[in-house]
């Protein structure tokens, strides 16, 4: 059950203000050729470097990294899906290095399927301030996926879509915003990447979310245009609920009180970051 409740830009959005990391001529089926299988998904792996994260900390005044080895106790519990709002993995790596942040999986708009950070022994920064089921900053304990795709259209980025290959976005009604697709390819290796996670670290469908369930009004990825429903019948990914009729005399009488109380008990969080400025949860882990 996904909500659209956020009006925010993604982790993308935020980072491509710099142009040049489009500028990119990198052939990554030609350099990145060692693969491996999970649960009989096919990934290839471009690990990224720590050495080569170009990130300034404002808190410390050192350079960031892009990842770090993961405790005894930050048992993994869930995976959380993003939209890069970038056109491939190439710019989706630059994205990483410039910016301090990361992703364990990344599946391109044609089905390819990335692993930049392996979950198993490492910490990907992905979510950021999070929360899900009482679980404060998430980065921890999920796995991070994003999507190569741009999100919702935005008119200070009209040069660099590329209509021919990712299509025309889509405006849904009672939203202001116009959506682009994801691709049927991009969706079946999401899907089957999800559902080999979930029987490899043990994750129930509840906690396979989206950023914008976790970051509540500050993120939208990975959007209405992802088909929730499709990849949990087709795939057994994540959770989509059945439908029954609701009488709507009672349903009605639900105060909004009521209506977060149940979101609660589904796992949304709220009122549950403590932190004192944004500098301070900086020194916690990266927020994105």
């Amino acid at each position: 059950m996904k909500f659209a409740l956020n009006v925010s830009y993604s982790l993308g959005v935020m980072l491509l203000c710099i142009g040049s990391a489009f500028a990119t001529g990198i052939n990554s089926s030609e350099i990145f050729k060692e693969t491996k299988e999970i649960n009989g998904v096919p990934v290839t792996l471009r690990p990224l470097d720590n050495s080569k994260c170009t990130k300034i900390s404002p808190v410390t005044g050192k350079k960031e990294v892009v990842y770090r080895d993961r405790k005894e106790d930050e048992t993994i519990i869930g995976m959380v899906l993003h939209y890069s709002v970038c056109p491939n993995a190439d710019v989706t790596e630059k994205v990483f290095y410039s910016s301090g942040v990361s992703s364990h999986y990344d599946t391109d708009y044609t089905g390819k399927i990335f692993e930049f950070v392996d979950p198993k022994y490492n910490i990907a920064f992905h979510s950021g301030k999070s929360a899900w089921n009482g679980v404060t900053m998430l980065n921890k304990y999920y796995i991070g996926i994003e999507q190569d795709m741009w999100g919702y259209y935005e008119s200070n980025l009209e040069q660099r879509y590329d209509y021919k290959k990712f299509g025309q976005p889509v405006q849904l009604p009672g939203d202001d915003r116009k959506w682009f697709k994801f691709s049927d390819k991009q969706v079946e290796s999401t899907g089957r990447l999800i559902f080999a996670l979930q029987q490899k670290y043990k994750i129930p469908g509840r906690f396979v979310v989206t950023h914008s369930d976790v970051a509540i009004g500050r993120k939208s990825d990975s959007g209405p245009m992802f088909p929730y429903k499709e990849i949990f019948e087709k795939y057994g990914a994540g959770y989509y609920p059945k439908f029954k009729y609701i009488d709507l005399d009672k349903f009605s009488e639900l105060t909004n009180i009521d209506y977060v109380k149940l979101l609660e008990i589904y796992g949304y969080g709220r009122g549950v970051w403590k932190f004192t400025d944004m500098a301070e949860a900086k020194t916690v882990e990266h927020l994105t």
